[in-house]
C-alpha cells in the first residue's frame, strides 16, 4: 500500500541518518517532526482501528529496535521473543533466522555498519538507575521526565518535548541537586513520625 511504501521510505531514511552519524534520540525527533507514525499507531491504523489519541511519538528504543532487526537487511527473523507469563527477549545467538528470503530495504554492508556503531554506542548511564527515574512529570504536558547529564551536572528534561516539541513545548530543565534537596526537604516532616510512610504521604512528596 501507499502507506506502507511512505513506512518502509521512513526507515530508509533512518538507517541513511544514523549512517551519517545521528543519533537515535535525534532520528525520532525528525520522524515525529515529518509526522510519521510509529509502528504501534500505523499497525492499529492499518487494521481499522482509529490512532491513539494523543498520537503516539517515536522514541529512541523504537529506532533502536528497527536499526538492528536484520529483517531489513533481507533476512527472516523469528523467535526473538518467547511468550511465557510475559514476553521474554531471548539472545541473538538462540533467534531463528532465514537469509536471503525478500528484498532488502538497506544493504548488508550498510546493515552491518549499523549493528557496529550501535553496539559502540549500546552502553546504559546510570542514570537509568536513580531512584527519581520515573518518577517526575513535567508540569506543562504531565509527561514522564526523563533524568540524564553526568556526574554533578544531571537534570530532568520533558521526555515528549525532546521527541517533539508540537506535543510538548517543554518546562524549564530541573537540576537533580534540586530534586534532591525539595525531596529531602520534605522526608524532613515525617522524620519524627514512627514507621514507613503511607502511600499518601508517598504521593504528597512527589507533587509538592
Amino acid at each position: 500500500s501507499c502507506q506502507l511504501s511512505i513506512l518502509r521510505i521512513k526507515f530508509l531514511q533512518g538507517f541513511l541518518l544514523y549512517l551519517q552519524g545521528n543519533g537515535a534520540g535525534r532520528i525520532a525527533r525528525t520522524l515525529n517532526a515529518q509526522g510519521v507514525l510509529p509502528p504501534s499507531a500505523y499497525r492499529a491504523v492499518s487494521a481499522g482501528q482509529p490512532c491513539p489519541t494523543p498520537a503516539p511519538l517515536w522514541c529512541k528504543a523504537t529506532v533502536r529496535r528497527i536499526l538492528s532487526t536484520q529483517t531489513y537487511a533481507g533476512d527472516l527473523e523469528q523467535g526473538r521473543v518467547r511468550n511465557l507469563n510475559y514476553k521474554s527477549r531471548l539472545p541473538r545467538e538462540d533467534w531463528i533466522i532465514v537469509p536471503g528470503t525478500h528484498v532488502p530495504l538497506i544493504s548488508r554492508a550498510d546493515f552491518a555498519a549499523v549493528q557496529a556503531r550501535l553496539a559502540a554506542h549500546g552502553g546504559q548511564t546510570a542514570a537509568t538507575h536513580h531512584p527519581l527515574a520515573g518518577l517526575v512529570r513535567c508540569g506543562v504536558c504531565g509527561g514522564k521526565m526523563e533524568l540524564t547529564g553526568a556526574a554533578a551536572r544531571r537534570y530532568f528534561r520533558c521526555r515528549t518535548a525532546r521527541r517533539s516539541k508540537t506535543a510538548c513545548p517543554g518546562q524549564p530543565y530541573w537540576p537533580l541537586c534540586d530534586a534532591e534537596a525539595l525531596i529531602e526537604k520534605q522526608l524532613s516532616r515525617y522524620a519524627a513520625a514512627p514507621g514507613q510512610l503511607t502511600q499518601d504521604q508517598a504521593a504528597a512528596l512527589l507533587q509538592s
